[in-house]
């Protein structure tokens, strides 16, 4: 019986199934053999149903669902067994859209999305010859750059934003940056800057840019300029990446943090928890620029906001804590009232609980400590936006505030 029944199920041109089809249906005449025939197609029923099943559960669980004990299908926990200890309480800030596979999880590169438009400078302000640089938001959804390739080279006729976007919660995109974590190793680093080389020279139209950055595979800074600098150059019409650019871009996130202006105007999506957490990568990125060309410094910084904002990424813990004090009272020496100087103080406050209560790193190498620890960072700058929202940004004097961080100005006194 179990011959002929493996017989039935096979379709070929000779009609094999159905000549042994026909031959069980006559032996089931047989009242004895036909409870033999039923009890083994019914075994094979059952076996489909549970092939049927697993697949369905395994195509369940790639999208991160199961399903429950009455049959209905529902959200997974994610499971952690395998993933390093460090990671048993990762959120979804650490985990790649696509795969979802933690930041540390493996050493492929992580980027982020994030999202470019045009920022007009202050009157008599340029860099590089320009009166404009570029200012960036994310609503910090993170992907590793193999599944953002993938996820564009199958969307087929949608462009890679239109892509990336339904990976980043319907939020616009037109940039991605890379996390320079513990795990890329300085060649991965570079890799990450070529982006889908030959898609960018069909899609963006380089010209000679493209041809120099090809050219000159062994300038890691040429790798960082040149490939962020092609995104940029399409969504704002700006391919200046260096210092200047970075620290004013970081500027213009805490300009709109403390302001509580709006992230998404533009993008669609991200808010200010999102937006702490992406300023750390853009520190790191800065950190790397350094790192590839150590003779790099910044330029005049534009406004107080803008000096905060270089201090932040260029000076040590140390550094920071010898100046702080000088900086608020150059506040004062300005002359400003409490209601102008406000916004500059709590930017002060943000930098300085940045560098003493985020970063807490007190050894020289604050760069390998940012990198050992981003998923920390992140989550520590999570709690401050908390905190900052609740406390100190309800401050109604510069007293009520000094008193709010624990710092006696003396006469140091803004009306």
């Amino acid at each position: 019986m179990p011959i002929l029944h493996r017989l039935e199920q096979i379709s070929s041109a000779e009609h094999i199934g159905t000549l042994a089809e026909n031959v069980m249906e006559e032996l089931k005449k047989n009242d004895q053999v036909a409870v033999q025939i039923e009890k083994v197609r019914q075994e094979t029923k059952i076996k489909k149903r549970q092939l049927a099943m697993a697949m369905r559960q395994k195509q369940l669980s790639k999208m991160g669902m199961e399903i429950g004990k009455k049959g209905q299908v529902k959200v997974s926990a994610r499971k952690l067994i395998n993933e390093p200890h460090s990671l048993e309480n990762a959120s979804d800030i650490s985990t790649c859209c696509i795969c979802r596979e933690a930041m540390d999880a493996s050493a492929k590169i992580m980027m982020v999305y994030a999202f470019a438009s045009r920022l007009n400078l202050k009157e008599n302000k340029v860099i590089n010859g320009r009166n404009y640089s570029f200012t960036t938001v994310s609503q910090m959804n993170l992907v590793h750059l193999d599944c953002h390739s993938v996820a564009v080279r199958m969307a087929g006729s949608r462009s890679e934003w239109a892509s990336a976007a339904l990976h980043n919660a319907n939020t616009k995109c037109n940039v991605i940056m890379p996390i320079w974590s513990k795990q890329v190793k300085d060649s991965d680093m570079e890799h990450s800057f070529q982006r889908s080389f030959e898609t960018n020279i069909i899609s963006l139209n380089l010209k000679i840019v493209g041809v120099k950055w090809f050219a000159n595979r062994d300038s890691a800074e040429l790798f960082v300029r040149e490939w962020l600098s092609t995104d940029l150059e399409v969504a704002v019409d700006c391919d200046t990446v260096n210092l200047d650019t970075l620290t004013l871009d970081i500027a213009e996130l805490l300009d709109r943090f403390v302001k509580f202006r709006s992230f998404s105007a533009l993008s669609h999506g991200g808010g200010r928890e999102s937006n702490m957490q992406y300023m750390a990568i853009l520190i790191l990125l800065v950190q790397y620029l350094k790192k590839v060309s150590p003779s790099s410094e910044p330029g005049e910084a534009h406004s107080f906001t803008h000096q905060i904002s270089v201090s932040l990424v260029m000076d040590t813990a140390e550094q920071w804590n010898d100046k702080r004090l000088d900086l608020l009272k150059s506040l004062q020496g300005s002359k400003k009232s409490w209601k102008d100087a406000r916004h500059e103080l709590l930017v002060w406050i943000a930098v300085d609980y940045y560098q003493n209560k985020i970063l807490q790193c007190r050894t020289g190498d604050r760069t390998q400590y940012m990198r050992e620890n981003i998923i920390k960072i992140m989550e520590s700058c999570s709690k401050f936006v908390s905190y900052f929202d609740s406390e100190l940004s309800q401050c109604r004097s510069y007293d009520e505030l000094m008193k709010a961080i624990g710092i006696d100005m003396g006469n140091v006194t803004l009306e």
